[in-house]
């Protein structure tokens, strides 16, 4: 999962915070604990799946020589 999908499906997620929602909505799919309502159980399991960080050390090193000159 990239962490564009990843930011669109927790802001889709959090309109639908603490509704019911229907079974065919495309809100369903994080209705992880099958209750029927998205809940905090839902919101922390999707929290969860967040996407490693990675991060390029050689981009961040010829960043910080840049900003030294």
């Amino acid at each position: 999962m990239s962490w564009g999908t990843y930011i669109m499906d927790l802001l889709l997620l959090l309109t639908a915070y603490g509704n019911h929602i229907d079974p065919n909505s495309d809100v369903a799919q994080f209705d992880y604990n099958g209750n029927g309502i998205i809940d905090n159980s839902d919101f922390l399991h999707l929290l969860s799946l967040q996407p490693p960080i990675t991060i390029d050390f050689l981009t961040v090193e010829s960043s910080m020589v840049n900003e030294r000159r």
